[in-house]
């Protein structure tokens, strides 16, 4: 049970964990009362202790859910991202391991404290100690498993977003290239190499370093990039032509560009990165970015399109009910799968 008390929340939860049964956590008490536009539920960034105890977690999730309920505006959902990410960080410095963390998992907040524990994880340890557990780190979601809050329908999903995680965590490491991270993804299994492939590829896209880690510091060079897909293969080339956009936006290359060089045998995923990335470079407006899809990969621009709409509309914190399918508008492809990827992209956005 959990419930508000003066100067902070009392929590009383017990978690099954892979090395048997915790004991009741007992009554937690948290600090609220902050405000700004660091804050959400009454918590701060910058008051939040640098480590916080196993016991704790729960307690913390907690005051996220009610705030998200109370206040359920798109500004509240990215504020409950990225405090959640925080709190999976902090709470692995306990040192807890990512397996017991990850079972408090309840899929809140766009999964950012399963993101966070991972990074945090890899920040706590080195390159070899990642590279051992990453086979084992996801196995939270498995099926069959049960988590706080998850049900079975939303476990596969949750498990592709752990893979994801795990891109990040990579990435926070000091490996230099792109590619040399990438082929860290091989311990994800497969199945499980492209969404973790994502990770790493967005991470390194990002200049801010609470997210890129060293490769935030790295300057990518545009021929490195451009040149990238063509050396990878399998799910790790997939995935590069479906986030060349993303890398490309850093050094300069726009997403006309990248469909300039997509090849026929990837133009599926080549395409739809195309249409996401002309989503973004106009403004979030849908119709200009599908008025831009070129002829090459007009399909696949347009269902890139359709998902990236919806993965912000869901990953503002709107209601996936309330959403408003485009594909009806567009003329020319295929609506069924269309909307296969808009409701792929309403099942929670990664990030």
């Amino acid at each position: 049970m959990a419930g508000v008390v003066a100067g902070g929340v009392m929590a009383a939860v017990s978690t099954k964990t892979g090395g048997g049964e915790r004991p009741a956590q007992s009554s937690v008490e948290i600090p609220l009362g902050g405000e700004g536009p660091n804050c959400i539920g009454g918590l701060c960034l910058e008051n939040l202790p640098e480590s916080i105890k196993y016991a704790e977690v729960g307690a913390y999730l907690g005051v996220l859910r009610e705030a998200l309920r109370e206040d359920p505006r798109p500004e509240t959902a990215n504020m409950c991202h990225t405090m959640a990410h925080e709190i999976g960080r902090r709470a692995i410095k306990d040192g807890s391991t990512v397996q017991e963390l990850l079972n408090l998992d309840d899929g809140g907040c766009l999964y950012g404290y399963q993101h966070g524990v991972l990074e945090g994880w890899s920040l706590r340890s080195g390159l070899a100690d990642l590279v051992r557990g990453i086979p084992e780190a996801c196995r939270a979601y498995d099926a069959g498993g049960t988590l706080g809050g998850l049900g079975a329908g939303e476990m596969g999903y949750a498990k592709g977003s752990c893979a994801h995680g795990l891109g990040h965590a990579i990435a926070l490491q000091n490996i230099g290239s792109v590619e040399e991270a990438v082929s860290y993804c091989e311990g994800a299994g497969m199945g499980q190499i492209g969404g973790c492939a994502g990770g790493v590829f967005m991470a390194y896209s990002s200049e801010n370093p609470s997210q890129g880690g060293e490769a935030a510091e790295l300057r990518l060079q545009k021929e490195e990039v451009l040149g990238l897909c063509p050396r990878l293969a399998g799910e790790y080339q997939a995935e590069c032509w479906s986030k060349l956009w993303l890398l490309g936006s850093r050094v300069g290359i726009g997403a006309l560009e990248v469909a300039a060089i997509c090849p026929p045998s990837g133009a599926e995923n080549c395409g739809r990165g195309v249409g996401e990335g002309l989503f973004y470079e106009n403004r979030l407006e849908a119709r200009e970015a599908l008025q831009k899809c070129p002829k090459s990969v007009a399909d696949q621009c347009a269902y890139g399109v359709a998902w990236a709409a919806a993965n912000v509309w869901v990953g503002e914190g709107n209601s996936r009910e309330e959403y408003q399918s485009i594909c009806a508008e567009i003329s020319g492809i295929d609506p069924v799968v269309c909307r296969q990827n808009e409701e792929a992209a309403l099942a929670g956005a990664v990030r």
